[in-house]
């Protein structure tokens, strides 16, 4: 049985949640790592254990050090880089909690993307800030309510009903 090379790969759900983060595209990326560390430092009080190396334990302490020399794939950008590193610093529990809301992010944004994708129209950057924003103040529901008034409003604006999408409970879009 071969180890684990970094720590995201020791749970499956961390590991696809991280692996799911850097298929995004980059600005997308920033977003979503702008909206975790905001979720981290306020669930998880991230900052603070981020200043108390001590009880962080050696090998992290050394990870966050080896961190600084941004070899990583993701250090290229300075908030994923950021992300990652507060994240790392989390105990398995609270990396997996995390990892839920990364997949769940993720596919709310998926499902924008989608809606876009069958109207045919460019997606909206704004509108995907939002949508994180959203998840970020008031956790998925707040996300999905966003997106469903965002349809319904596009929908409400459309006048030909032979063409509007219809909306199936679990915010797909059937034709």
């Amino acid at each position: 049985m071969s180890m684990a090379k970094r720590f995201y790969e020791k749970n499956p759900t961390v590991c696809q949640a991280i692996e799911t983060l850097f298929m995004m595209p980059v600005n997308v990326q920033v977003k979503l790592s702008q909206v975790l560390l905001d979720l981290i430092h306020q669930n998880y009080n991230g900052k603070q254990r981020m200043s108390d190396y001590k009880s962080l334990g050696p090998d992290k302490s050394l990870a966050l050090y080896k961190s600084k020399r941004r070899k990583r794939s993701y250090d290229n950008c300075p908030y994923l880089h950021e992300a990652m590193n507060y994240l790392m610093i989390l105990s398995p529990q609270e990396q997996e909690q995390v990892a839920t809301d990364i997949l769940n992010m993720t596919q709310l944004i998926q499902d924008c993307l989608e809606w876009y994708q069958m109207l045919a129209l460019q997606p909206d950057p704004r509108q995907l800030a939002k949508l994180m924003d959203s998840y970020a103040e008031g956790g998925e529901a707040a996300g999905r309510t966003l997106l469903e008034e965002a349809q319904n409003a596009y929908l409400e604006g459309s006048d030909n009903t032979a063409t509007r999408p219809v909306m199936t409970a679990d915010m797909r879009i059937l034709r």
